[in-house]
């Protein structure tokens, strides 16, 4: 981490000042004059990895000061009523909000996905009129923590006042390559690819792929740049205890019809041993942060049990498998059903054929995981069409239902199904897809 001053919060005032005997045109005055007698203040959000959270708690701190507070998007937010399952009597008049949460009213279309779309400009219009202040949410980044916007990015209303661009904390020590959005497309050699991010860093994408260009189009309006704390570690109470479940009874048939992968020799070890060696590392790392780990190896092979009994572990196990030919699904439900037994408030689901994964990396899923208040988290990469979900995949069992979906899956799928349904409840972990890879084919 950067070992310079630590500013999180920074202001960039207008540059351009009204002068005496100056006359201001509608659209080009300062903030709040000449646009059409509105009432309220504008603030557009940017950036990456905070947005929505910078959003929440300002506009509710506003609302116990007595203001009217309205939130809405240019681009597209989730749906609070498909977020917190609430139900909505909108009628589809753009005017009139999808609902009121905290004394905040929130705008927009609802769309199939649970999101909402924008309003209509006429109505956006009107908002600024009616409200004391209007939060426009004028980015996306698909949970990534920093982002460098590309093409028509950011949407920036033409009412704004004020624009606030927000970078994640979570990419500090990160490599840009795994989570920062747009960094393939706009590769600049001052971040080199294997340059880990730093604070200064996010500030410079900030400054430079955000604030200095958004201030040539909008010269009268006041910037802001925020590094967002939100998984700073001690947010997550309700964790104190987790465990570790790794999956090690599959067949391998992809990789031969005859070997057992899991046990064929890689780089001088067993497969599956990487895997357990990097959560036996993980959950020491964990511990410094007064976790409880237990971790609990799920098989069907009597060498990989027996070298688990092999390590004197006191928080280490072995489950026998004795429905591996179901597939996948079975090793969950053991595991679950063991962590459940353990009373741990989370459980967390390895593969065992992946020897890349840093108990570094690990280790830090795990904390931002907790710290995310979110039911659901797991490691992914994107490329540059889709992002892609994949194992380690966490769950907090404390979370009414979450047990019971999860030993309620069958077949070969996995829980990722469960994580997919609910994309606004999920942590992802984002990490460059070469320490996430599986060993499917003989090398």
């Amino acid at each position: 981490m950067s070992n310079t001053r630590r500013r999180k919060n920074i202001s960039y005032y207008p540059r351009q000042r009204k002068q005496r005997n100056s006359q201001i045109t509608a659209g080009q005055g300062m903030p709040g004059q000449g646009r059409g007698n509105r009432r309220g203040k504008v603030i557009a959000v940017v950036g990456a990895g905070g947005k929505s959270t910078y959003i929440d708690k300002n506009s509710r701190k506003l609302v116990r000061e007595g203001r009217t507070v309205a939130v809405t998007t240019t681009t597209h937010i989730y749906n609070p009523c498909v977020v917190y399952g609430l139900h909505s009597d909108w009628d589809g008049d753009e005017k009139k909000p999808v609902i009121r949460l905290g004394g905040v009213d929130y705008y927009g279309i609802p769309r199939e996905d649970g999101k909402l779309s924008p309003v209509s400009p006429e109505a956006f219009r009107d908002l600024c009129r009616r409200y004391d202040y209007v939060f426009a949410e004028a980015d996306g980044s698909h949970g990534m923590p920093a982002k460098i916007p590309f093409g028509n990015e950011p949407v920036i209303p033409k009412e704004a006042d004020s624009v606030v661009v927000v970078m994640g904390r979570a990419a500090v020590g990160r490599s840009p390559l795994a989570v920062c959005q747009h960094y393939r497309q706009v590769y600049d050699r001052w971040i080199p690819e294997n340059t880990l991010l730093t604070e200064d860093h996010l500030r410079e994408i900030a400054l430079n792929y955000y604030i200095r260009p958004i201030r040539a189009t909008h010269p009268e309006v006041k910037m802001s740049y925020v590094l967002s704390d939100l998984y700073r570690f001690g947010d997550g109470g309700d964790v104190a205890d987790v465990t570790f479940v790794l999956m090690a009874s599959g067949f391998g048939r992809r990789y031969s019809c005859v070997k057992n992968k899991l046990l064929e020799e890689y780089s001088g070890e067993k497969l599956f041993q990487y895997a357990l060696n990097s959560m036996i590392l993980a959950a020491k790392i964990l511990r410094q942060y007064h976790l409880n780990l237990n971790i609990d190896v799920v098989t069907r092979y009597p060498e990989i049990m027996d070298f688990t009994a092999s390590k004197h572990l006191p928080n280490l196990k072995a489950f026998y498998n004795g429905q591996a030919k179901e597939g996948i699904t079975s090793s969950i439900r053991i595991g679950t059903r063991a962590a459940l037994a353990a009373r741990t408030q989370a459980v967390v689901f390895f593969a065992a054929d992946m020897p890349f994964l840093a108990p570094e990396e690990t280790a830090r899923f795990v904390r931002e995981f907790i710290c995310s208040g979110k039911t659901y988290g797991c490691m992914a990469y994107r490329n540059e069409k889709e992002v892609t979900k994949t194992v380690p995949g966490a769950f907090r069992l404390t979370r009414y239902g979450v047990a019971g979906d999860i030993l309620s899956i069958r077949g070969d799928h996995g829980a990722m199904k469960i994580i997919r349904k609910r994309p606004w409840d999920t942590y992802l972990y984002y990490i460059e897809r070469r320490f996430v890879e599986d060993i499917d084919y003989q090398l």
